[in-house]
């Protein structure tokens, strides 16, 4: 479930995930199918605006639009490379009932990562992440992450002609991970704010007989 406010805007969306595992041969690789089914409510109420201008018609609107939607995607993987492709929203909804020009619009996204060993102690990881949506140019975040000791991450990515930043994350015994994150704009918008920090903590919980062997990349 994701809830999202900005001003008098505000937007829910609420997703069940599917996913099926498809072993591909008698080592790493598997290919993952993946779907989700679910709600999304858009809504906007202006009464609470103060304007300048009370005469602008859309002074004093409040609008609440529900609609279902769903998602698909495709995840290759071994435990040294990744490669993905999805698409979370696959119907364009309205998001004003009174109005057609507004609406969610599709969007498409391409991943793709390789660790590569450099010695006993440092691990190397490139990845790449590719969206477009219709009517706005293709873009990209390139992350470079290194690993050390199999346990503390630290990388820099490059969001072209938006943003750079840095990342870093610590493992607990296979079974926990605290992360952070954090982007600087560099484009332009750094005189209306400075950046967006995110914190990430996340639990693998698995049986002894399905322990890992080796350390978890993706």
């Amino acid at each position: 479930m994701v809830y999202d406010k900005i001003g008098a805007r505000s937007a829910v969306d609420a997703m069940i995930n599917f996913a099926y595992h498809l072993q591909l041969n008698s080592k790493d690789l598997k290919l993952s199918f993946g779907a989700s089914a679910g709600i999304q409510q858009a809504q906007y109420n202006f009464n609470g605006l103060l304007a300048n201008d009370y005469s602008d018609l859309n002074y004093g609107q409040s609008n609440s639009v529900l609609n279902s939607n769903f998602g698909a995607g495709l995840y290759l993987h071994s435990n040294r490379f990744y490669v993905g492709a999805s698409v979370p929203k696959l119907i364009n909804r309205s998001l004003n009932s009174y109005s057609d020009r507004s609406f969610y619009q599709k969007h498409y996204f391409v991943m793709a990562g390789y660790v590569f060993n450099l010695n006993s102690v440092i691990d190397l990881k490139p990845s790449v992440l590719i969206k477009y949506t219709e009517n706005t140019p293709i873009t990209a975040d390139i992350n470079v992450s290194a690993q050390f000791y199999k346990q503390f991450w630290i990388g820099a990515l490059y969001r072209f002609h938006d943003a750079i930043g840095f990342n870093a994350s610590y493992t607990f015994k296979d079974i926990c991970m605290i992360g952070y994150a954090y982007d600087f704009p560099i484009n332009g918008k750094l005189v209306n704010q400075w950046g967006s920090h995110e914190v990430v903590l996340s639990f693998d919980i698995r049986t002894k007989n399905n322990a890992f062997l080796s350390p978890r990349y993706f």
